[in-house]
């Protein structure tokens, strides 16, 4: 049974709640702000879980095929996209061996999911292969020195949650990923996992003294 398996009925509650509300929207904000996505752009979403952002990407009229090695997740996507009348392909597939050829899509994005994959480094590959030279790859990090890491690495979410499966990374290590290739990076989420009424005007504040909790980063595959 792949991790996210067992979290699928309920993910999507994270969503509904005002700091999940919140978190997403600026996560969403430092994703598109590098993708730029255009109508009739082939998009792959690398562990797209329930559809978060293959949805929202089918919806800006993008070609938008979903991977994830979770089937509960899948149905979930599948299901969310049918209730909208949105054509997306999503494919259960593990991202060290994705069943696609090489250079066929526009670009690719990864959001808050390469801390999960088995070999990291071969997944993250996956996902350069697949994409057209010229392409973009956004990846969407939790990062390590953050407010929000120190609470994904505590034990109690170490004991009791899927992040005892998770490995995160610092700024350094997301730079070190085809270093040749990498354009840009974005930090936001400077808002504590504490807060309990985030706004823009206090990220605004966290972010003159906090580290940010999410990071996103663009390359262009050469």
């Amino acid at each position: 049974m792949a991790v996210f398996d067992s979290e699928a009925d309920k993910y999507d509650q994270w969503y509904e709640t005002p700091l999940g509300n919140f978190v997403n929207l600026l996560e969403k904000q430092a994703i598109y702000s590098l993708l730029n996505p255009s109508p009739g752009e082939t998009v792959l979403d690398v562990g797209c879980g329930t559809g978060n952002y293959s949805i929202e990407l089918a919806g800006r009229d993008c070609i938008v095929t979903g991977v994830d090695n979770s089937k509960n997740m899948i149905e979930i996507a599948k299901w969310k996209a049918a209730s909208r009348n949105l054509k997306i392909n999503f494919v259960f597939a593990d991202v060290s061996l994705l069943p696609f050829d090489d250079n066929i899509y526009d670009s690719a994005i990864c959001v808050a999911a390469v801390e999960f994959f088995g070999n990291r480094q071969k997944g993250i590959d996956e996902i350069f292969r697949v994409v057209k030279p010229g392409g973009k790859i956004v990846i969407g990090f939790i990062n390590k020195n953050s407010g929000w890491g120190e609470l994904y690495q505590s034990d109690y979410f170490k004991e009791n949650t899927v992040f005892k499966y998770a490995g995160l990374l610092d700024i350094d290590e997301i730079r070190s990923i085809h270093p040749g290739e990498l354009i840009e990076i974005k930090k936001t989420l400077f808002t504590p996992p504490d807060e309990s009424e985030p706004s823009v005007e206090k990220e605004k504040i966290y972010a003159k003294s906090n580290k940010p909790g999410f990071i996103a980063a663009l390359w262009q595959k050469k």
